[in-house]
C-alpha cells in the first residue's frame, strides 16, 4: 500500500485460463519478488504485469517488472528463497524441475510459472 503512488499492475487472463487450477499462495513469492526488485532499486513509477494464459492442460502465469540494471547490486539481489520456494513446491506436487523459469531481457525481469492439470475422473470432489 505505501507504494502506490508508484505501483501500477495489469492482470491479463486469456479466455479459458480462469478455469484452470492453481495451488493456493504460489504467485504470492512471484508477485512480492517483482515488487521488491521492481520499486526499491528505482524512484521511478513502475508496472508489474502478470498475464495467464493455457495451452494444452498447463496453467501458464508470467510476471514481469522492470529493474534498474545498475542499481541491482549482488547485495541487493536477496537470497532467492521466494522463487526457490515456488519451484520446491511445483517439484513436491508434480514431481518435473522445468515449471519454473527466469530471464532477463534488457531491463525487464520475468518469472514463468507452468501448473499442469490434473484431471480427476471423479469431478465430483472439486
Amino acid at each position: 500500500m505505501r507504494f502506490r503512488h508508484r505501483l501500477s499492475t495489469e492482470v491479463i487472463t486469456d479466455p479459458g485460463a480462469g478455469d484452470f487450477n492453481i495451488p493456493p499462495m504460489l504467485l504470492q513469492p512471484a508477485v512480492e519478488n517483482a515488487i521488491k526488485f521492481g520499486l526499491y532499486d528505482t524512484t521511478e513509477a513502475i508496472s508489474i504485469r502478470i498475464h495467464a494464459w493455457t495451452e494444452r492442460d498447463v496453467l501458464f502465469v508470467s510476471i514481469t517488472n522492470p529493474f534498474d540494471v545498475e542499481m541491482s547490486s549482488p547485495a541487493r539481489k536477496g537470497t532467492g528463497f521466494g522463487l526457490n520456494s515456488i519451484g520446491r513446491r511445483l517439484y513436491l506436487l508434480f514431481a518435473r524441475q522445468d515449471l519454473l523459469e527466469t530471464k532477463i531481457e534488457g531491463n525487464i525481469f520475468t518469472t514463468l510459472i507452468k501448473v499442469p492439470q490434473q484431471h480427476d475422473k471423479d469431478h465430483s470432489h472439486r
